[in-house]
């Protein structure tokens, strides 16, 4: 999704899109006006960074003069964005990378995807950053006007609702998906055991494995029901240790399979994948049974 500001608020205002469609130098993106938010359909395997890039410099063609700036930042808990001051001659820009509702593998296979959603961190706490207890969630459900894929690349909002996510739904919703994301790329067998590794490396390395390790430490920990309130219910907390053990168990499963089809010169990295996948079950299988004990 790609919001254009001036004022730097980032409110939805489905009315100010009035731009003519036949517009030349929009290309079929360029009819929304600025305070106009609008979702942009890229192809598969786009970066990011590309996007981003290709809409900054398409902001500063079309609006010469105007001093155009990235917005981009993590949020405290009901800020907006206005923490930015309001300019009258710098327009700023948010790009944010959404996930269709209906149908989450592929857009272009869906001729008719009008819902969208993008999480964006925030803190219970109020400050820019925090400890895991304190980083929760803002999920933010778009309705576009016209579906897509369709005659255009793009579609103006119609109307965004949102709804925050506990520290402890969050970290469901992260394990959750980076389960999935293992299980379907397993599900490619050899062919994609390069984007297989590169999912696991973010999972079970010891260097990096201090996410779900951690996480597990400070919701599971030996203070049982009713103990943190503030970071999430029992009942969240209880799917936490279930989404954590099947994200252990689908990396048991791609670590194995890994190790016996990896080529030679990835011999290493399968070797220490599977040493850090040892180190993920010891510091947090212990506290998952502790917790489901406690909750018996």
């Amino acid at each position: 999704m790609v919001q254009i500001d001036r004022q730097n608020k980032f409110s939805v205002n489905p009315e100010s899109s009035g731009q003519s469609r036949n517009d030349p130098s929009n290309a079929g993106v360029w009819n929304h006006m600025e305070n106009q938010d609008f979702v942009l359909l890229e192809g598969p395997y786009t970066r990011m960074a590309d996007v981003v890039n290709a809409v900054l410099a398409t902001v500063k063609a079309v609006h010469k003069g105007c001093n155009v700036e990235l917005w981009n930042s993590v949020q405290p808990k009901g800020n907006s964005g206005d923490s930015i001051e309001s300019s009258t001659t710098t327009l700023y820009v948010k790009v944010q990378a959404l996930q269709p509702v209906d149908d989450k593998s592929v857009v272009w296979n869906n001729p008719a995807v009008n819902m969208f959603t993008c999480d964006t961190p925030i803190t219970l706490s109020g400050g820019v950053y925090g400890p895991i207890e304190d980083q929760g969630l803002k999920r933010s459900t778009i309705r576009v006007k016209e579906c897509l894929p369709g005659v255009l690349r793009s579609s103006a909002v119609a109307s965004v609702s949102e709804t925050e996510l506990s520290p402890v739904s969050a970290a469901v919703e992260s394990f959750t998906s980076k389960a999935e994301e293992i299980r379907r790329t397993l599900s490619q067998g050899t062919n994609g055991i390069k984007s297989l590794q590169g999912t696991l490396n973010g999972v079970v390395r010891p260097q990096v494995n201090v996410g779900p390790a951690a996480t597990a430490q400070v919701f599971l920990s030996g203070e049982g029901p009713g103990s943190l309130p503030r970071c999430g219910s029992d009942e969240e907390r209880a799917k936490l240790a279930t989404a954590l053990s099947t994200l252990i168990s689908i990396s048991s499963d791609a670590v194995s399979f890994n190790l016996i089809h990896c080529d030679e010169s990835s011999r290493p990295l399968a070797t220490s994948m599977k040493e850090g996948l040892e180190i993920l079950k010891q510091s947090t299988v212990t506290l998952i049974q502790q917790w489901n004990n406690l909750c018996a």
